[in-house]
């Protein structure tokens, strides 16, 4: 098994495949987090990766193989940790521009859980 490194394609592929994943997540600022405090140590744990990860990647074929020493090679580079990060907020952006442009239903006419309570239960 030989890890080959990544092209820059590849690389803004995974980045954005691995962005995607972590903005809809819903565990993004934790996330986000966890990717900063382990920056420094980047390097270190990528190896730990393939040392450890290594012989149960090679065990592994088809596309899984592919992908986990993709993203072993991925998060050895910090700029790459920092690209995530930086991708994954601006996904977040957009998420949040694109539900202002959606116009809110007003709470006069939607039956909140209250009202909906109150109707079916209490009858009024």
């Amino acid at each position: 098994m030989s890890f080959k490194r990544l092209t820059s394609e590849q690389e803004r592929a995974l980045i954005d495949r691995v962005a995607n994943y972590i903005a809809n997540s819903g565990f993004d600022v934790p996330i986000q987090i966890l990717l900063e405090a382990f920056k420094p140590v980047s390097f270190v744990t990528s190896q730990w990766g393939i040392f450890y990860l290594g012989p149960f990647i090679g065990l592994s074929k088809g596309d899984w193989e592919e992908t986990a020493q993709n993203l072993v090679r991925l998060f050895e580079n910090e700029e790459n940790i920092s690209r995530i990060i930086k991708r994954v907020q601006e996904i977040k952006e957009q998420n949040e521009t694109n539900l202002r442009l959606v116009e809110p239903t007003p709470i006069q006419t939607r039956e909140t859980f209250f009202r909906r309570f109150r109707r079916i239960l209490l009858g009024f």
